[in-house]
């Protein structure tokens, strides 16, 4: 007995031995897994097929396809050629042995096997074995590109019988069903290699109409790690005048997974912007295997896609009519060579048997659904009964630390608290953003925030943050770090396909389309970064990037950090392992629209922890200490004062007001310049200072009761610097109330031409010094700002701060200078009608101060030191 087989990868010859019949077998040229069909005894049928449906060999190195003997191009047939040039056939059957053959891809050509040559079990029925029909052999056929020829630049089109599209460079060759078009794209998205603009309106279908949209599509292999970027099919509306309702369908591909991207942005009259969209990811057979693509919408407007006959698991709920403006196909990042064949539009659903055939299926063997695996729900919201079989807490090899414990950082949320639908940004210190029904667990580092949203809901997203987007402004050419800690959350027994834990987008419109999205796909095992900038629309010349990452342990806590270096080089970094493929990312971080947890299909549910943006590239070590890989950050020494080593104020020259706080008269304390009683404050109490005595101030954060400590807004005269002028601050503070936010030293002047700020307060992670000053109303950028990590001491800390006669701004904790990290530079007058030791933001606090002094001069370093305790 004789039994040959072909492969249809490098279509080397494979002759197994009888004892390999129904067995899988390995090629010899490529490795390729093949099955050799048939029962363990000989069938007695003379010829057999077999099905391309084997997995992939593990090593698809470059080097193993150089060790090929007939490199070709793959496919997903077995070509007859092998064995017909020598007259092979009459010579096999004439012995009585068996010929095993492919499909012949010419129209007709077509033969089934025969009945019962070949198991039921063999068979994976997404794998089409059979002839694919012509799509005139179905009812409802409203668009149809077989691509069986060229005619000059244009595709013939069979329902309207005319020649249609503008087609740059195509080619034929041999197809899923007679020819098929191959057609090279240029990359850098520049314009599509099919244009279809002239039939818009051949795509048209009504509001809740069905519809069935088939194509078939082979990619080129690509020997590179990741392959350009490919929108197969695009299709956009024009918006809408004085509107920004907006349409636009996209089909996608990379290397092992495809996109299909569905978005209608309507303008509320009430609640403004409002978007609809899926952007699922499906996974696709090897590269360069043809892949049949189905979008079909049901009469109940769900629309779902099938993969190679093949199911996947989400549904969209998508009524909306769909009317084009912009339609073409193959845009791309990069170069590559593509093929499409048999591009067709039904006005109806098809059903299962017709979808079966229309990918070359058995009718009757449809293929299941994606199933993916059931996803360990984290451990449940805080205040809730725990539940059996939560995951276990977040476990790294060292403590996670806060980021103010590096230079740079710009945005903070520590998620630690949310308040009526804010939650607290530690650089500012104010309450941001907006959210529905914020819900608080066990995080990364203390608290995090459960974020739950659905795909039509009227908002955006779970957590918008919109109002912050000037703080994630970064200019082209600078680098920056945005991290993250997210862990996607089981809506039910299913794992969800898709989270979409970051997303920033311009508005939807014909101009300047920017986008940057942060995904978590469980299903894939994949962290995915999408970039986009185009500045003159969507589907024209610009950037379009993806870096992606492995995405270790779905389920549990992961740290997400995307990075951009000095070179523009964009990076994904993942629970502190940096990806191997970097992209090119001269991008301008600037949107409209930001927010954590946006579903783009269903429910979309994510934990959230840790958010921040540095205004630099942290280095890989730090990046593995902010994911808890390494040790974090040596905490500063605790700030111990050497007894009996602080020095007077009025050691030092230029003093103009100075409080030593060793008496207390009445409600009010004595400053020494002058002798007189300055201040208010309920409760005060004197307590052992750093020299002599010092003064113990509450709030009780009621609303009757004083916000302020020690109110010295009576004195804001004697306290006030001139525009220009050179001082120095300086006061000593202890508290045992750490983790409260507080107002150590607060200054405020607020009319309707201008408001100021300046302060030093207790953030829950370190101690921040902040000069704010602007016009009300156009937001409150700081002229100078600073923040460290602190660790909670019951000890005295010296809080210092100078402005020199250059207005350059600087602040020293316990002696030690420390960087200015927003701004640097203030020159204006330096006067409060607020003016407090000690102000609480809604929760009751204690702190004690001592030698509170105002100098009409810069102290050196030298000083600074002396006056903190710490001259050597």
């Amino acid at each position: 007995m004789s039994v040959r087989l072909a492969c249809p990868a490098c279509r080397a010859v494979l002759v197994p031995g009888a004892h390999e019949i129904g067995r899988v077998v390995p090629c010899p040229g490529c490795g390729r897994k093949l099955r050799v069909p048939g029962a363990q005894r000989p069938s007695p049928a003379p010829v057999l097929e077999i099905p391309e449906n084997e997995d992939e060999p593990a090593d698809r190195s470059p080097a193993r396809a150089e060790r090929r003997p007939v490199p070709a191009r793959r496919g997903s047939l077995l070509w007859l050629w092998v064995l017909l040039g020598s007259g092979a056939v009459g010579a096999a059957a004439g012995a009585g042995g068996f010929l095993l053959v492919g499909r012949d891809p010419r129209p007709g050509a077509e033969k089934p096997a025969p009945e019962g040559t070949q198991e039921a079990s063999d068979r994976d029925p997404s794998v089409n074995d059979g002839p694919v029909p012509a799509a005139t052999a179905f009812p409802g056929l409203k668009f149809y590109l077989p691509f069986d020829s060229i005619s000059g630049t244009a595709v013939p089109e069979v329902v309207s019988g005319k020649a249609v599209g503008t087609l740059t460079g195509g080619t034929l060759t041999n197809g899923q069903r007679g020819k098929a078009l191959r057609v090279s794209v240029p990359g850098s998205w520049s314009a599509p290699a099919l244009a279809l603009g002239d039939q818009a309106g051949a795509f048209r279908v009504p509001a809740e109409h069905p519809f069935t949209f088939s194509l078939w599509v082979r990619v080129e292999p690509s020997a590179s790690t990741f392959t350009p970027s490919l929108n197969v099919f695009v299709g956009e509306s024009k918006p809408v005048p004085g509107t920004n309702d907006h349409l636009q369908l996209r089909i996608g591909l990379e290397r092992d997974f495809g996109r299909i991207l569905a978005s209608h942005s309507v303008t509320g009259r009430s609640t403004g912007q409002r978007q609809n969209a899926a952007n699922p990811l499906f996974k696709t057979p090897p590269q360069g295997e043809w892949l049949h693509l189905v979008l079909i919408r049901s009469q109940k407007n769900q629309v779902q896609a099938l993969v190679n006959g093949r199911q996947q698991a989400f549904v969209l709920k998508y009524p909306f009519p769909i009317e084009f403006e912009t339609l073409g196909m193959f845009w791309a990042s990069g170069a590559m060579t593509v093929e499409v064949d048999e591009l067709c539009l039904f006005d109806r659903a098809l059903a299962p048997d017709e979808l079966a055939r229309l990918g070359g299926r058995p009718v009757g063997e449809s293929p299941p659904p994606d199933d993916p695996p059931r996803w360990p729900s984290p451990p449940p919201p805080v205040g809730t009964a725990p539940q059996p079989g939560t995951a276990a807490p977040i476990a790294t090899p060292h403590p996670v630390p806060p980021a103010t414990a590096f230079e740079g950082l710009q945005f903070y949320l520590d998620c630690d608290a949310a308040s009526d639908g804010t939650v607290t940004e530690s650089v500012s210190g104010k309450q941001v953003g907006k959210g529905a029904g914020l819900q608080l667990t066990d995080g990364a580092r203390g608290k995090a925030l459960r974020l739950t949203h659905e795909a039509l809901s009227p908002v955006l997203y779970a957590l918008d943050l919109s109002d912050q987007n000037d703080k994630f402004v970064v200019a082209v050419d600078r680098p920056f770090t945005l991290a993250f800690w997210a862990r996607p959350v089981a809506d039910g027994p299913r794992a969800p396909n898709f989270v979409l834990a970051f997303d920033g987008h311009t508005v939807p419109g014909p101009k300047e389309h920017r986008g940057l999205h942060l995904a978590l796909n469980p299903l894939q095992r994949l962290a995915d970064a999408l970039y986009e900038d185009h500045p003159n629309g969507p589907t024209q010349a610009g950037v379009s990037q993806r870096v992606m990452a492995p995405l270790p342990e779905p389920g549990r806590w992961t740290h997400v950090a995307l990075v951009r270096n000095p070179k523009n080089e964009m990076r994904l970094v993942v629970n502190g392992v940096p990806a191997p493929n970097p992209q090119s990312g001269r991008i301008e971080l600037r949107y409209d629209r930001i927010g954590f947890v946006r579903s783009l299909a269903g429910v979309s549910i994510c934990d959230v922890d840790e958010v921040c943006l540095f205004n630099r590239a942290l280095t890989a070590d730090e990046l593995a200490q902010l994911a808890g890989q390494k040790p974090g950050p040596a905490a500063p020494a605790d700030p111990v004062r050497p007894a009996g080593a602080v020095p007077a104020a009025s050691d030092f020259p230029g003093l103009r007001f100075h409080l030593p706080c060793d008496a207390i008269e009445g409600t009010a304390v004595r400053e020494s310049v002058s002798g007189k009683l300055v201040g208010k404050g309920q409760g005060l109490e004197l307590v052992p200072g750093v020299r002599g005595k010092g003064i113990r101030v509450a709030t009780k954060g009621q609303i009757n009761d004083p916000r302020e400590g020690l109110d010295l807004g009576t004195s804001a005269d004697a306290l006030a610097v001139g525009a220009g002028k050179p001082f120095t601050w300086a006061v000593w503070v202890r508290t045992d109330d750490w983790g409260r936010l507080s107002k150590l030293v607060h200054g405020k002047l607020s009319d309707s031409q201008k408001f100021r700020l300046f302060g030093f307060d207790r953030t829950k992670t370190g101690i921040e010094m902040l000069i704010c000053e602007g016009v009300p109303g156009t937001g409150r950028a700081p002229q100078a700002s600073g923040i460290i990590e602190f660790p909670a001491t019951k000890e005295w800390v010296h809080l210092v701060l100078t402005r020199d006669d250059k207005g350059t701004v600087r602040w020293a904790v316990n002696g030690e200078p420390r960087a200015v990290t927003t701004g640097g530079t203030y020159s204006g007058e330096f006067r409060f009608t607020e003016l407090a030791l000690g102000c609480q933001q809604g929760t009751a606090f204690t702190a004690d101060f001592d030698e509170f002094c105002l100098f009409d001069r810069v102290l050196t370093d030298d000083e600074i030191k002396k006056l903190s305790g710490r001259a050597k």
